[in-house]
């Protein structure tokens, strides 16, 4: 009867942190994904959105989606698979197959981090050595300029 008891209480614990999460990425996105060939600018980026659209605005626009999706959706995904962990963790007792379940979660979240962000600079990197992008300290970490 407690176990059930514990379940029901981590359902509906990951449900509320579900609802939490999936509601709170629409109000990331402000800022529009195409830097282009709009009507009007939008004067809260620093990209000029009211030029034509032209080849460099491919490389802004994958740049922006690829900011969008490392920069907010990958930490709170990694974050939630870690409470996934620690409410494994804690309801392991003395299964040792959970707690084993608990560090396999865990250590994956790190080995997946890792490996997003280290393909990510490696990506970036290379944009910088070809001369596709430019490195600048006070603006931010790397920008593709378009005229």
């Amino acid at each position: 009867m407690k176990t059930k008891k514990n379940i029901c209480k981590n359902l509906l614990t990951l449900s509320i942190l579900a609802v939490l999460f999936f509601s709170s990425i629409p109000g990331f996105v402000q800022a529009a994904l195409v830097p282009c060939g709009r009507s009007e600018d939008d004067p809260f980026t620093s990209i000029d959105e009211s030029q034509a659209c032209q080849l460099c605005h491919v490389f802004v626009l994958f740049d922006n989606i690829v900011d969008f999706i490392l920069f907010e959706v990958v930490p709170l995904l990694a974050v939630l698979m870690v409470v996934i962990a620690g409410v494994i963790l804690m309801t392991a007792s003395d299964n040792p197959a959970n707690v084993n379940k608990a560090k396999d979660v865990l250590k994956a979240v790190v080995i997946g981090l890792v490996l997003i962000y280290g393909a990510w600079l490696l990506i970036n990197l290379f944009f910088l050595v070809i001369g596709l992008a430019d490195w600048k300290m006070n603006e931010g970490w790397f920008n593709y300029p378009c005229p």
